[in-house]
């Protein structure tokens, strides 16, 4: 099974998109058979996604939206989110970085109305470590730190560390707390130019 997920991960990047898209295809009936076992590599998958959804022709893009779309119905938040961290990395270009982000906005809202369902699907776990707020909060300060002049991306990055505040607002406190003075003045403005204020302060 190992060498079989390993051959899809060399061809979702092949050079002809019928070739893409039916790796994809495939990748589909995989996760949903052996969602665990592919689990481990979505490190390897998750960033390829998205530069074939924003590459790609029609078909390909239709196909890889499929797929991560599928990916955020089988698999947790909690599951989820440390890949697609770690997969931003990845990332020269700021379109990639943008359509990740988007996403990540999407699958931090994890909570079903059902009750029962809300902590198989939700990232409320993850975020409950203060750790993982800080991670957070530090990967999207950076991209607004480097990319000032690009809305099209501070602006998810903003609404992330927004929707931080209000899943945990004493880890985000101490998140924010801790980057340079530079980071959280351009977080604070951009903060304060498109959304409500703040609802809290931070100590000199």
């Amino acid at each position: 099974m190992d060498q079989l997920i390993q051959t899809h991960i060399q061809h979702i990047n092949d050079h002809h998109y019928k070739v893409v898209v039916s790796c994809q295809e495939s990748f589909s009936r995989l996760i949903t058979i052996y969602n665990s076992r592919v689990l481990t590599y979505l490190d390897q998958i998750i960033p390829q996604l998205f530069i074939n959804l924003t590459e790609g022709k029609e078909k390909v893009s239709a196909s890889t939206n499929f797929l991560i779309n599928l990916i955020n119905k089988i698999y947790s938040g909690d599951e989820l989110l440390p890949h697609f961290l770690r997969s931003l990395e990845s990332y020269s270009k700021i379109k990639y970085k943008t359509s990740m982000v988007e996403f990540m906005n999407i699958l931090i809202r994890k909570y079903p109305l059902h009750k029962i369902l809300s902590k198989l699907y939700s990232c409320e776990t993850y975020f409950n470590s203060p750790s993982a707020i800080r991670v957070c909060i530090t990967k999207f300060a950076n991209i607004i730190g480097e990319l000032t002049s690009t809305k099209s991306i501070v602006m998810p990055c903003l609404g992330m560390i927004l929707y931080l505040r209000d899943i945990n607002l004493s880890a985000t406190i101490a998140a924010i707390g801790s980057l340079s003075n530079d980071l959280i003045t351009k977080v604070t403005i951009f903060q304060l130019q498109f959304y409500e204020p703040f609802e809290f302060r931070f100590e000199d």
